[in-house]
């Protein structure tokens, strides 16, 4: 940990300190729990919400509504993070309206800036900007150097968002001057990064990325892990335009591994729309659309400026399907957006991608009506990047129609603009349509200079993309899977060196056979031949053996990173409740209406921390090859009901019927640890997915044709879409929040498929409707 950071840690400690030798509940008490709330605004959520919503129930209490103005700014701030914008807009107008009241207009321009943040960050840059402006003039008016900066940050990064380039840099010249008279290098660092986004628009990448270096060294420093995410996501999107495909994706594991560390679910749907991205320009168009899939189920249009991205993408890849119909129908569904918030960088882009729909169904007078609005927007606002794909498309519409001059010179600022902004897979398309223009009109001489460039640009493309499969990219090892990876790389320089010798050795015998007979030559030949064929099938064996290994190691520890970063965030969250209540409770700062009012929530917690323990050492037992096959003869009513027992609260929040409709005298024969992992982890999922007054049903019976032994666990909660229902037992750690928000891995649904499959059964789906229930079955062989 950094000297920042640890300061940063010391001062979090000193307020917990502080709380906990407070006896009285009082103003002060209020704002050590606000002032803690603000500490994890760069790093962990959960942590936001526990202190601020703590300063609320005290403020309520007390009657101290200036306290309770910026909790409610806090919890406003954790429902954004969180991906709850109603919410959080909720709070933060509840918290204007206390500030307004109370006549504290320092309060009305941190909220009034909130807002501006929440409604840029969801495509609403209109009030966006209105309430930037609200904050910027009251903070001019209270001389508030520190509040005008981070105003005039946010200020610039809306406009640079809509395309009005020279206003951002206009505020953010500004901002710099104040940053650096009043010594702030945290906004300084925002500036550098600020700076690097409109200057990737603006397609200079190479400046763009050393700004954005500036500002990841400042947020390593301070271990501002949110704003490292966001970052490592901006340099990782210029990578993906610039084409290197392996950096980019680097850049974006490491962002979406942070963002799911510290449960951003903003930032997460933002890296996965990206990453699909990265999929889309490397055609792989099936997992591209899944990602933008996961995105869109993520988002649900609580961020519209990340959705309607990922629908101009998902009608990019229809548009490659040759699916035209549906490619326009969702480019004009994107088109009324961005005209609507009037953001022209995108919609230079969109029209792009509308025009190369209309040209591929030989609409020319259309494509080229889009692609002029591209034009007059593209030199408004400095959108060269954007520009280059235009041109090339206007010199394509212009070769169809056989216009091959003004194909030429369409063609020709197309290539100029892309060796500007260094984008090779437009100079590729430039130089191609130029080549094949030149030749239409017998001019072989520019057509050869063109065809070359295309040549060789195509060339350094694939040279520079021939990684592209991402199972390829290079991911750290464990000690233990890099000793077995060194050891067959061992095992294939042994073999070689074998060979090699066993080569030197055959040419000395062959050289003495020589000037014996030629007959012994021939003979000695042919076993040098056999011999060097069964060292090449050696070596590839080794070779393949290497691969397999790699692949296998690679895909365990993307498994092992996503399922720590998972239980990390769910063990971190209950020990931080657990925590915070055993330290209130120690010094006497709550009371029994506060402690029975937790104790439901802290009770939730535990009995899914328990599972999740459980599940861990199940998986883990999995992993050491424990033996799980030893069956006994086991009384089914009565295991049943013994596991009921482990979700009694639970069942009694949700008032939940639990029916065990399996006679008294069942006995079946089967391994009682795998059964009762199997049972518990279906009971958790549809107590987890009941709403109020549901019911649960265990049911079981016996097929004489199998001699399997059935048995159903059956809830009539929210049920499943077929997308998510089809995916539910694959080897993904992955899970959504229950109806009261209970938290889950998913790795009690792998265990239980793993464990059942071992003993000779399976698992499945029976049914599964929205709203309608699910019912879930697995066998156990008699």
């Amino acid at each position: 940990m950094t000297i920042q950071s640890t300061l940063a840690q010391s001062k979090i400690d000193s307020l917990k300190t502080l709380l906990a030798s407070s006896k009285k509940e009082d103003s002060t008490k209020v704002i050590r729990f606000n002032l803690l709330a603000k500490s994890y605004l760069n790093n962990y959520p959960d942590s936001i919400y526990y202190y601020a919503n703590k300063a609320n129930i005290l403020a309520k209490k007390i009657n101290f509504n200036s306290g309770l103005a910026e909790s409610n700014r806090h919890l406003g701030t954790y429902f954004y993070f969180n991906g709850d914008v109603e919410k959080s807009l909720a709070y933060l107008d509840s918290s204007l309206t206390i500030f307004k009241k109370e006549g504290n207009l320092r309060g009305e321009m941190s909220v009034y800036n909130n807002l501006g943040l929440v409604q840029k960050n969801i495509g609403d840059f209109k009030n966006a900007i209105k309430n930037y402006n609200l904050a910027l003039s009251g903070n001019r008016s209270l001389n508030d150097s520190t509040a005008m900066l981070n105003n005039l940050i946010n200020f610039a990064n809306a406009n640079s968002s809509i395309g009005k380039y020279e206003l951002a840099e206009d505020y953010f010249a500004e901002a710099l001057t104040i940053g650096t008279a009043i010594n702030n290098a945290s906004e300084i660092a925002n500036i550098y990064s600020g700076f690097g986004i409109l200057e990737e628009r603006k397609g200079n990448f190479e400046k763009a990325i050393k700004l954005h270096q500036q500002a990841i060294e400042y947020y390593q420093e301070k271990n501002f892990l949110s704003n490292i995410s966001i970052t490592y996501n901006n340099i990782a999107n210029i990578e993906r335009k610039r084409g290197d495909y392996i950096s980019s994706i680097h850049y974006f594991e490491e962002a979406l591994l942070i963002a799911k560390q510290i449960d951003r679910r903003r930032l997460q749907f933002i890296l996965l729309n990206n990453i699909a991205n990265n999929y889309l320009e490397i055609n792989d168009l099936d997992q591209a659309l899944e990602y933008y899939n996961q995105s869109i189920e993520i988002n649900q249009k609580t961020d519209l400026f990340t959705h309607y991205a990922s629908i101009s993408n998902i009608a990019q890849i229809k548009l490659d399907y040759q699916e035209y119909d549906k490619a326009e129908e969702y480019f004009r569904e994107v088109i009324d957006f961005y005209e609507e918030e009037e953001i022209t960088h995108e919609l230079v882009n969109v029209y792009n991608n509308l025009s190369s729909t209309y040209i591929e169904r030989g609409e020319l007078e259309k494509a080229e009506s889009y692609l002029k609005k591209s034009v007059e927007l593209g030199s408004e606002g400095n959108h060269d990047y954007y520009l280059t794909a235009t041109y090339t498309n206007l010199a394509k519409l212009e070769y169809l129609r056989e216009n091959y001059v003004n194909a030429i010179n369409y063609g020709q600022l197309g290539y100029n603009l892309s060796q500007q902004v260094d984008a090779k897979q437009r100079i590729v398309s430039a130089a191609e349509i130029l080549a094949n223009s030149f030749k239409q009109i017998g001019d072989f001489q520019n057509a050869l200079k063109y065809f070359e460039i295309y040549k060789q640009a195509s060339d350094e493309l694939f040279n520079a993309e021939k990684s592209k499969e991402l199972g390829r990219i290079e991911a750290e090892k464990e000690f233990e899977a890099e000793k077995e990876r060194i050891q067959l790389q061992n095992e294939k320089i042994l073999i070689e060196k074998d060979a090699k010798i066993r080569e030197r050795t055959l040419i000395t015998i062959i050289s003495i056979v020589v000037l014996c007979a030629m007959l012994l030559f021939s003979l000695v030949l042919y076993v040098f031949r056999k011999r060097e064929q069964k060292n090449n099938l050696q070596l590839q064996k080794a070779n393949e053996n290497i691969e397999n290994q790699n692949k296998r190691l690679k895909a365990l520890h993307v498994q092992k990173n996503k399922l720590f970063s998972i239980v990390a965030h769910d063990l971190r969250g209950p020990l931080n409740t657990l925590n915070g209540m055993f330290e209130l409770l120690a010094s006497g700062d709550i009371d029994d209406e506060e402690v029975n009012s937790l104790l439901p929530e802290v009770n939730k917690h535990l009995e899914s921390t328990i599972l999740l323990t459980n599940n861990l050492l199940d998986w883990a037992g999995q992993e050491m090859k424990e033996s799980k096959k030893n069956k006994e003869s086991i009384n089914l009513n009565e295991t049943t009901n013994n596991l009921k027992q482990l979700f009694n609260v639970s069942l009694t929040n949700k008032n939940i019927s639990f029916i065990v409709s399996i006679s008294p005298e069942t006995f079946i024969n089967y391994n009682k640890q795998v059964l009762i992992l199997v049972l518990r982890n279906l009971i958790s999922n549809a107590v987890k997915y009941c709403n109020y007054n549901d019911q649960i049903i265990i049911s079981g019976s016996f097929n004489e044709d199998s001699s399997v032994y059935k048995i159903c666990v059956e809830d009539s909660g929210v049920g499943m879409t077929e997308e998510v229902k089809n995916r539910l037992f694959s080897n993904k750690v992955d899970s959504k929040s229950g109806t009261q928000n209970e938290r889950g891995t998913g790795l009690g649904l792998i265990l239980s498929k793993d464990f059942v499959e071992q003993n000779g059964g399976e698992i499945w789906v029976e049914y599964s409707q929205i709203n309608e229930g699910t019912k879930i079955c697995f066998t156990t062989p008699q």
